[in-house]
Protein backbone atom coordinates (compact mmCIF):
# COMPACT_ATOMS: atom_id res chain seq x y z
CA UNK A 1 0.00 0.00 0.00
CA UNK A 2 2.99 2.32 0.98
CA UNK A 3 4.78 1.76 -1.92
CA UNK A 4 1.43 2.13 -4.39
CA UNK A 5 1.09 5.77 -2.62
CA UNK A 6 4.54 6.63 -3.19
CA UNK A 7 4.82 5.43 -6.68
CA UNK A 8 1.93 7.70 -7.47
CA UNK A 9 3.29 10.72 -5.38
CA UNK A 10 6.82 9.95 -7.65
CA UNK A 11 4.82 10.44 -11.12
CA UNK A 12 3.81 13.49 -9.93
CA UNK A 13 7.17 14.94 -8.55
CA UNK A 14 8.33 13.54 -12.10
CA UNK A 15 6.18 15.58 -13.34
CA UNK A 16 6.15 18.62 -12.10
CA UNK A 17 9.51 19.62 -13.08
CA UNK A 18 9.09 18.18 -16.92
CA UNK A 19 8.91 20.85 -19.94
CA UNK A 20 5.61 22.20 -20.24
CA UNK A 21 3.51 25.86 -21.75
CA UNK A 22 2.51 25.78 -17.97
CA UNK A 23 2.60 23.82 -15.22
CA UNK A 24 0.24 24.03 -11.42
CA UNK A 25 -0.21 22.30 -8.78
CA UNK A 26 -3.68 22.38 -6.28
CA UNK A 27 -6.18 20.58 -3.88
CA UNK A 28 -9.09 18.77 -4.97
CA UNK A 29 -12.40 18.12 -3.22
CA UNK A 30 -15.35 16.32 -4.35
CA UNK A 31 -18.36 14.50 -3.69
CA UNK A 32 -19.40 11.24 -5.39
CA UNK A 33 -22.45 8.70 -5.33
CA UNK A 34 -21.20 5.48 -6.09
CA UNK A 35 -23.14 2.52 -7.38
CA UNK A 36 -22.42 -1.31 -8.96
CA UNK A 37 -23.52 -2.43 -12.21
CA UNK A 38 -24.06 -6.34 -11.64
CA UNK A 39 -25.05 -9.38 -13.28
CA UNK A 40 -25.38 -11.97 -11.10
CA UNK A 41 -26.89 -15.43 -10.44
CA UNK A 42 -28.86 -15.35 -7.92
CA UNK A 43 -32.45 -16.22 -7.94
CA UNK A 44 -33.65 -12.59 -7.88
CA UNK A 45 -31.99 -9.99 -9.53
CA UNK A 46 -30.21 -7.30 -7.18
CA UNK A 47 -30.90 -4.12 -6.71
CA UNK A 48 -28.33 -1.38 -6.71
CA UNK A 49 -28.33 2.20 -5.19
CA UNK A 50 -25.58 5.12 -4.34
CA UNK A 51 -23.16 4.95 -1.45
CA UNK A 52 -22.29 8.91 -0.75
CA UNK A 53 -18.37 9.56 -0.22
CA UNK A 54 -16.22 12.30 -0.34
CA UNK A 55 -13.08 12.63 -2.31
CA UNK A 56 -10.09 14.59 -1.81
CA UNK A 57 -6.68 14.86 -3.00
CA UNK A 58 -3.96 16.78 -5.03
CA UNK A 59 -3.70 17.60 -9.08
CA UNK A 60 -0.92 18.65 -11.46
CA UNK A 61 -1.46 20.39 -14.89
CA UNK A 62 0.51 20.79 -17.69
CA UNK A 63 -1.13 23.27 -19.79
CA UNK A 64 -0.41 23.52 -23.62
CA UNK A 65 -2.73 26.08 -24.74
CA UNK A 66 -6.28 25.04 -24.34
CA UNK A 67 -4.94 21.21 -24.11
CA UNK A 68 -4.04 19.80 -20.47
CA UNK A 69 -2.86 17.16 -18.94
CA UNK A 70 -4.04 16.46 -15.45
CA UNK A 71 -3.19 13.84 -13.10
CA UNK A 72 -4.46 13.57 -9.92
CA UNK A 73 -3.56 11.49 -6.51
CA UNK A 74 -7.13 11.00 -4.78
CA UNK A 75 -8.48 9.41 -1.90
CA UNK A 76 -11.89 8.32 -3.02
CA UNK A 77 -15.35 6.65 -1.18
CA UNK A 78 -16.98 3.77 -3.20
CA UNK A 79 -19.37 0.87 -2.85
CA UNK A 80 -23.24 0.45 -2.95
CA UNK A 81 -26.18 -0.35 -1.61
CA UNK A 82 -27.28 -3.80 -2.53
CA UNK A 83 -30.46 -4.71 -1.91
CA UNK A 84 -32.29 -8.32 -2.78
CA UNK A 85 -36.24 -8.20 -1.96
CA UNK A 86 -38.84 -11.23 -2.37
CA UNK A 87 -42.32 -10.70 -2.13
CA UNK A 88 -45.25 -13.79 -1.72
CA UNK A 89 -48.60 -14.07 -0.54
CA UNK A 90 -49.61 -16.77 1.61
CA UNK A 91 -52.70 -19.19 0.82
CA UNK A 92 -54.61 -16.95 3.31
CA UNK A 93 -53.79 -14.28 1.14
CA UNK A 94 -51.23 -12.23 3.40
CA UNK A 95 -48.58 -10.57 2.51
CA UNK A 96 -45.25 -12.23 2.93
CA UNK A 97 -41.95 -10.15 2.30
CA UNK A 98 -38.32 -10.76 2.61
CA UNK A 99 -35.59 -8.30 2.56
CA UNK A 100 -31.56 -7.94 2.73
CA UNK A 101 -29.61 -5.29 2.38
CA UNK A 102 -26.60 -4.93 2.31
CA UNK A 103 -23.70 -1.62 2.28
CA UNK A 104 -20.39 -1.74 1.14
CA UNK A 105 -18.25 1.93 1.91
CA UNK A 106 -14.92 0.70 0.36
CA UNK A 107 -11.77 3.26 0.42
CA UNK A 108 -9.60 3.73 -2.36
CA UNK A 109 -6.43 5.60 -3.35
CA UNK A 110 -6.80 7.08 -7.31
CA UNK A 111 -4.64 8.02 -9.75
CA UNK A 112 -6.95 10.04 -12.29
CA UNK A 113 -5.33 10.75 -16.12
CA UNK A 114 -7.36 12.63 -18.08
CA UNK A 115 -6.90 15.01 -20.66
CA UNK A 116 -8.57 18.61 -20.65
CA UNK A 117 -9.62 20.59 -22.98
CA UNK A 118 -10.76 23.93 -22.20
CA UNK A 119 -12.51 26.80 -24.29
CA UNK A 120 -10.52 29.55 -24.05
CA UNK A 121 -7.00 28.74 -22.29
CA UNK A 122 -7.76 29.50 -18.83
CA UNK A 123 -11.23 30.17 -18.66
CA UNK A 124 -14.48 28.65 -20.54
CA UNK A 125 -15.71 25.51 -20.18
CA UNK A 126 -13.87 21.98 -20.24
CA UNK A 127 -14.23 18.20 -21.60
CA UNK A 128 -12.26 16.12 -20.11
CA UNK A 129 -11.59 12.21 -20.40
CA UNK A 130 -8.92 9.44 -19.83
CA UNK A 131 -8.10 6.34 -17.99
CA UNK A 132 -7.98 5.66 -13.69
CA UNK A 133 -6.57 2.99 -11.93
CA UNK A 134 -7.13 2.54 -8.01
CA UNK A 135 -6.51 0.58 -4.76
CA UNK A 136 -8.24 -0.63 -2.26
CA UNK A 137 -6.95 0.84 1.28
CA UNK A 138 -9.86 0.04 3.76
CA UNK A 139 -13.68 -1.18 3.38
CA UNK A 140 -16.43 -1.57 5.80
CA UNK A 141 -19.66 -3.44 5.69
CA UNK A 142 -23.40 -3.02 7.14
CA UNK A 143 -25.75 -6.15 6.49
CA UNK A 144 -29.25 -6.42 7.90
CA UNK A 145 -31.94 -8.85 7.25
CA UNK A 146 -35.75 -8.33 7.87
CA UNK A 147 -39.04 -10.72 7.12
CA UNK A 148 -42.75 -9.30 8.12
CA UNK A 149 -46.13 -11.33 7.44
CA UNK A 150 -48.79 -9.12 6.84
CA UNK A 151 -46.77 -6.02 7.77
CA UNK A 152 -45.87 -7.81 10.93
CA UNK A 153 -41.92 -8.21 11.92
CA UNK A 154 -41.32 -12.28 12.45
CA UNK A 155 -37.69 -12.72 11.46
CA UNK A 156 -34.49 -10.53 11.69
CA UNK A 157 -30.46 -9.29 12.33
CA UNK A 158 -28.38 -6.80 11.80
CA UNK A 159 -24.52 -6.80 11.80
CA UNK A 160 -21.55 -5.40 10.04
CA UNK A 161 -17.61 -6.33 10.05
CA UNK A 162 -14.54 -5.38 7.80
CA UNK A 163 -14.06 -5.67 4.59
CA UNK A 164 -10.47 -7.63 3.12
CA UNK A 165 -9.34 -6.18 -0.42
CA UNK A 166 -7.55 -9.41 -1.53
CA UNK A 167 -7.87 -11.05 -5.24
CA UNK A 168 -7.42 -14.69 -3.65
CA UNK A 169 -10.76 -13.54 -1.18
CA UNK A 170 -13.03 -16.52 -0.99
CA UNK A 171 -16.47 -14.51 0.20
CA UNK A 172 -18.89 -12.66 -1.68
CA UNK A 173 -19.72 -10.08 0.91
CA UNK A 174 -16.44 -9.60 3.05
CA UNK A 175 -13.95 -10.18 0.10
CA UNK A 176 -13.48 -7.39 -3.02
CA UNK A 177 -10.59 -7.57 -5.32
CA UNK A 178 -8.16 -4.85 -4.81
CA UNK A 179 -8.26 -2.75 -8.47
CA UNK A 180 -10.66 -0.71 -9.79
CA UNK A 181 -9.26 -0.02 -13.21
CA UNK A 182 -11.51 2.20 -15.76
CA UNK A 183 -12.13 5.75 -18.03
CA UNK A 184 -13.69 8.60 -16.55
CA UNK A 185 -15.26 11.73 -18.98
CA UNK A 186 -16.95 14.63 -18.15
CA UNK A 187 -17.83 18.44 -18.30
CA UNK A 188 -16.48 21.62 -16.56
CA UNK A 189 -15.75 25.47 -16.66
CA UNK A 190 -12.77 26.74 -15.82
CA UNK A 191 -12.15 30.42 -14.32
CA UNK A 192 -8.27 31.25 -14.07
CA UNK A 193 -7.17 28.90 -10.81
CA UNK A 194 -10.18 27.47 -9.99
CA UNK A 195 -12.11 24.68 -12.43
CA UNK A 196 -15.48 23.07 -11.21
CA UNK A 197 -15.77 20.06 -12.91
CA UNK A 198 -18.87 16.81 -12.81
CA UNK A 199 -17.70 13.76 -14.29
CA UNK A 200 -18.56 9.72 -14.76
CA UNK A 201 -16.44 6.84 -14.08
CA UNK A 202 -16.70 3.85 -15.43
CA UNK A 203 -15.01 0.60 -13.84
CA UNK A 204 -13.97 -2.19 -15.90
CA UNK A 205 -12.60 -4.32 -12.80
CA UNK A 206 -15.01 -7.37 -11.29
CA UNK A 207 -15.25 -6.89 -7.60
CA UNK A 208 -16.04 -10.42 -7.16
CA UNK A 209 -12.95 -12.35 -6.22
CA UNK A 210 -12.40 -14.92 -8.19
CA UNK A 211 -13.50 -17.69 -6.00
CA UNK A 212 -16.71 -16.82 -6.19
CA UNK A 213 -16.51 -15.53 -9.88
CA UNK A 214 -19.43 -18.08 -10.76
CA UNK A 215 -21.33 -15.47 -8.58
CA UNK A 216 -21.47 -13.06 -11.93
CA UNK A 217 -20.01 -9.48 -12.24
CA UNK A 218 -19.58 -6.56 -9.88
CA UNK A 219 -18.29 -3.21 -11.50
CA UNK A 220 -17.82 -0.07 -9.90
CA UNK A 221 -19.54 3.19 -11.50
CA UNK A 222 -19.36 6.70 -10.11
CA UNK A 223 -20.36 10.45 -10.91
CA UNK A 224 -19.06 12.96 -9.03
CA UNK A 225 -18.33 16.89 -8.67
CA UNK A 226 -15.30 18.44 -7.57
CA UNK A 227 -13.40 22.01 -7.39
CA UNK A 228 -9.70 21.95 -7.71
CA UNK A 229 -8.09 25.46 -7.06
CA UNK A 230 -4.19 25.59 -8.86
CA UNK A 231 -1.23 27.65 -8.42
CA UNK A 232 1.21 28.46 -10.81
CA UNK A 233 5.09 26.51 -10.49
CA UNK A 234 6.78 27.37 -14.02
CA UNK A 235 5.42 28.89 -17.27
CA UNK A 236 7.61 29.24 -20.49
Amino acid sequence: MHRFVFSLGFLLAIGAHSAAAQTSIGPRLGYNAAWYRGNTSFERPLTYEPEWGLQAGIVLEQRFGRLAVQPSVLFTHKGSYITDRDEQRTTGGQPYVREFRYRQRLNYVELQLPLVYTHGTDRGWQLFAGPYAALGASGKGDGAYLATLNGQRIDGYAGSGGIRFAADGSEYYSSVHPYDVGVLGGVGYRLRHGQLQAGYTHGFSNRIVEKVREVGTERQSTVFVAFTYLFALSQQ
